[in-house]
């Protein structure tokens, strides 16, 4: 059941509840009162979609998870109108765009309106600093919940461009992919080593994996000092902004910080959230390509979601606890993908 109401202008309730208000993106999970069971997945239909509206970017940076090159396909504006027609009446809070470089596509801004103002649900999007043109600054200024730029090793271009953000007043957000490259000039960066521009709102971290153009020399190590200093340094350190993790590094959050479980998940993939490719392929998540998609042209979402395979596989996996460490119900092992775990305890065979 979906209510609106003056404060918090979406919820839903089923076994458990999840609210979500569009205006602040706050977002609340829990189980309702009577309710003794966790909440593990939404059965109705993903709460948060990562859709790639094109392959298409002109980096071709060699930690790429998707491959992305200059001449990469887009997504047409009718093949994205028919799964949201299919998920209208479902509870589908947030929408993350993604790629290849988004604002490459021909019709970005009418994709940013149209999600917004057809289907009545916020957009957001990461984009690589380039490419994104008055029109599309307009659109994300009246239609998005945030904007990420990612931060990649051209200080000045991702200075300057979240700055413009910023000034069009967007919520604007840094993604940094953390991987054992990066990890140190992460550090510095939390260490206030490195400038930030007045107004962002955070720096979220995104786990390096080997998948795409990934390497697999370049992921992060589980009890490596470079990730030990740099997790002692989001801990110990104010910062002007905040600072998030995706779900993929909850193994490492749980085991070496002392956040409150309460304040993060570990992974959502096929649980909550899932991806949508640019050729209309449906998957767990958007480093899961490798395990084949199911055709949404040829299968419903909310069928795919229930029974596909590689769904059921993803929960299997997650609902069986993986790893021997003390913080099992949050860890899960790390990884159903790569079985990578950031957690220092033995990981049970999979």
């Amino acid at each position: 059941m979906i209510n609106h109401d003056s404060s918090f202008e979406r919820a839903q309730y089923k076994p458990y509840f999840s609210i979500f208000h569009k205006n602040t993106g706050q977002f609340i999970r829990g189980n309702e009162p009577d309710s003794e069971d966790d909440v593990f997945w939404s059965e109705e239909c993903p709460e948060m979609l990562d859709i790639s509206i094109t392959g298409m970017c002109n980096r071709e940076c060699d930690f790429c998870y998707r491959n992305s090159k200059p001449d990469g396909n887009h997504l047409p504006v009718g093949k994205l109108r028919f799964v949201l027609d299919q998920i209208k009446d479902n509870f589908i809070c947030q929408i993350a765009l993604g790629g290849g470089n988004p604002p490459l596509h021909p019709e970005f801004p009418e994709i940013l309106r149209m999600i917004r103002e057809d289907y009545g649900i916020v957009p957001n999007y990461t984009y690589n600093g380039c490419d994104l043109s008055d029109e599309g600054l307009d659109a994300s200024e009246k239609y998005c919940g945030a904007v990420a730029v990612s931060w990649y090793d051209d200080e000045k271009r991702w200075f300057a461009e979240t700055t413009r953000l910023i000034i069009a007043g967007i919520k604007t957000n840094a993604h940094f992919v953390l991987s054992s490259k990066s990890i140190k000039y992460a550090t510095r960066i939390l260490n206030g080593e490195l400038s930030v521009p007045d107004g962002l709102n955070a720096i979220v971290f995104l786990t390096h994996k080997p998948v795409g153009k990934g390497k697999e020399s370049d992921c992060l190590v589980a009890g490596s000092e470079e990730l030990r200093s740099f997790l002692n340094t989001f801990s110990n350190h104010k910062h002007g902004f905040k600072v998030g993790f995706d779900s993929c590094f909850a193994s490492a959050i749980v085991e070496q910080s002392e956040i409150n479980p309460i304040y993060y998940d570990y992974c959502e993939a096929g649980r909550f959230s899932a991806f949508i490719s640019e050729d209309l392929f449906f998957y767990p998540c958007s480093f899961a390509e490798q395990l084949g998609g199911i055709n949404l042209e040829h299968t419903p979402l909310v069928e795919a979601w229930e029974t596909g395979k590689q769904f059921v596989r993803f929960r299997s996996f997650l609902q069986t606890t993986q790893c021997d460490c003390d913080f099992q119900s949050n860890c899960r092992g790390g990884c159903p993908i790569d079985g990578r775990a950031f957690c220092t305890s033995p990981l049970k065979k999979r």
